[in-house]
């Protein structure tokens, strides 16, 4: 399975576009599951959820709820067939974070609470394996998948420092595969002859150059950057034009006239 831990979009107005961007890409690479962090709620929960309707991105995320309802945002989690392998991934996000512009319509229920409940209705659902995509911080991820049993990997997000090896939590491995997308993390599970989780192994691996390019998202790379490039340049000019004329207003030579 491919999945992304959330927390990919910009962190200014200006870029937005990146937002849509990213995720039209996701969709291109097949990515089955994606998280949300703090800033993927930066331009508010309907935005959000008009990108995953856009896309059909496959956004999951059990804990942030509707204040009105008290009822999942997003999608909780997905149950997907993966060879003979039945595997439940879910998505949490901190109870510490920023809900943006969402912050009077959303609340986070508490992330433990949530894990137990869910991981208990995903092995229910027939799931095998279970995957928690967390952005809760390094410390908060390693206390609650030693607190709440059955998770059998984590992928550790916000703020996380990226570490080459992953390591064994009590019985869940975890990758830490730092920001920006320079690395991917590879997790192996050995299964036993239930098909459950045995033993499992996690390293992060820098893209480089050898990797290569996929021709469809080259050419989606290629078509965002010349729009988005095209849209920079016209608000240049345009903030470029205001500053001419503020110039001019307050210009000494700007009123023009003589004493009779």
């Amino acid at each position: 399975m491919l999945v992304d831990n959330g927390g990919f979009f910009p962190e200014d107005n200006m870029h937005q576009d990146v937002a849509w961007f990213l995720m039209d890409a996701m969709k291109v690479l097949g990515v089955d599951a994606v998280g949300v962090g703090d800033r993927d709620l930066r331009f508010g929960i309907a935005y959000l959820r008009g990108q995953i309707k856009r896309t059909g991105l496959p956004v999951v995320c059990a804990n942030l709820m509707a204040r009105t309802t008290q009822k999942t945002s997003l999608s909780p989690y997905l149950i997907k067939k993966v060879g003979t392998v039945t595997v439940g991934v879910f998505g949490l996000i901190s109870d510490k974070a920023d809900l943006g512009p969402a912050k009077d319509s959303l609340s986070v229920s508490e992330p433990s609470v949530t894990a137990k409940r869910v991981v208990a209705e995903l092995r229910k659902k027939g799931a095998t394996v279970v995957v928690l995509l967390s952005q809760l911080g390094k410390v908060e991820s390693e206390d609650l998948v030693t607190a709440a049993e059955g998770i059998d990997a984590v992928v550790v997000g916000r703020n996380a420092p990226m570490l080459q090896k992953g390591r064994m939590v009590k019985n869940t491995v975890a990758c830490y595969g730092g920001d920006q997308g320079q690395y991917v993390c590879q997790t192996l599970i050995t299964l036993d002859a239930k098909r459950h989780m045995a033993s499992g192994d996690a390293e992060a691996f820098m893209l480089g150059p050898e990797v290569g390019e996929k021709p469809e998202v080259q050419q989606l790379v290629k078509s965002f950057e010349d729009g988005f490039n095209e849209k920079l340049r016209k608000v240049e000019m345009e903030r470029a034009a205001k500053e001419a004329n503020k110039s001019a207003e307050n210009s000494p030579d700007h009123y023009l006239g003589s004493e009779l």
